[in-house]
């Protein structure tokens, strides 16, 4: 070393430390790629429902549940007995009379049609004519009378059927 020129000396004692420096950050940055190489190869399994092939497996297997269950169950027709046919008519006209009623309240007026109370009744025919109305069904080609109002208090009077 040359005590003559005291910045020659740091400088080469500052190239010595920087090469130093250099080396150890390179084996740290060695270690850092080493450590993320052995983190991926000891990564966790997957856990079975994020696999694709549970996720193909439950999809095929849901398709043939549905595809069966359409085949076998297909729906079948309501049908009723005649008695059983009667019965939902006048449990229809009862609805229907208590919705025209209601109507009539509300609007001072009969409906035109039992549209116009917001539903239908399958099977009951409503007929009106000035202040009174008649409600009919048809059962298996039979007309049954099942209703006809001209005066609503009739049907709130205790003791009164009608």
């Amino acid at each position: 070393m040359d005590h003559a020129n005291p910045n020659a000396a740091n400088a080469e004692a500052s190239q010595a430390e920087r090469e130093a420096l250099a080396s150890v950050m390179e084996r740290v940055e060695q270690r850092a790629e080493t450590s993320r190489q052995v983190a991926q190869t000891q990564r966790p399994p997957k856990p079975l429902l994020a696999r694709p092939s549970t996720m193909i497996g439950l999809s095929l297997t849901l398709v043939g549940v549905l595809v069966w269950n359409t085949i076998t169950f297909r729906e079948q027709p309501l049908t009723l007995t005649r008695d059983q046919a009667a019965e939902a008519a006048r449990a229809g006209a009862a609805l229907a009379v208590l919705g025209i009623e209601a109507y009539r309240t509300t609007n001072g007026r009969l409906p035109t049609s039992l549209d116009e109370l917001g539903f239908g009744i399958p099977g009951v025919t409503y007929r009106p004519a000035g202040a009174r109305y008649t409600l009919t069904s048809e059962v298996e080609g039979q007309a049954t009378h099942l209703a006809e109002y001209e005066n609503p208090s009739i049907l709130f009077t205790p003791g009164v059927v009608r």
